[in-house]
């Protein structure tokens, strides 16, 4: 299922423009084995092992080729690699972890695919977070060492 939940939008400073926005994430994962087993489940000869060594081929074939550059056009739509980030002169080169210089993926579903999932569509709306009150996202531990012992 897609939550999907309503929070300020920080960005937008002035009051004549919509002042939210949603904020979606999925409640659930679909595993590689766990897509092999539905695959195998699909009226076919091809057992779950089968599956599974052509999804790890196609893994690696559309890894190759994401490498090289490719946009990679599957059957349910396209990946491909984008890099992203700034630089002060038009002169310079990006450089992949440097800066902020990042190397991001895109994935476009193909129009048919598309069509499915908004008639198909699982949602619900979650309750929006109180806008003054303070919400943890993240706990970190950190490792607290023991004093040094002085003799």
């Amino acid at each position: 299922m897609l939550n999907i939940k309503t929070i300020k939008n920080v960005l937008v400073t002035d009051e004549s423009k919509d002042g939210f926005c949603f904020r979606s994430s999925c409640s659930q994962n679909l595993k590689t084995a766990a897509l092999a087993k539905e695959m195998a489940d699909w009226y076919s000869s091809f057992t779950e092992a089968d599956y599974l060594g052509m999804l790890s081929v196609m893994e690696t074939i559309v890894v190759k080729y994401l490498a090289k550059g490719y946009s990679v056009e599957l059957p349910f739509g396209t990946v491909r690699a984008n890099a992203t980030g700034t630089c002060a002169n038009i002169q310079d080169g990006f450089t992949l972890g440097t800066g902020n210089h990042t190397l991001g993926f895109l994935f476009n579903a193909s129009d048919s695919v598309a069509s499915s999932v908004k008639e198909k569509l699982e949602y619900r709306q979650v309750p929006p977070d109180i806008t003054g009150e303070a919400k943890l996202y993240r706990v970190t531990v950190l490792q607290v060492l023991p004093p040094a012992i002085t003799v």
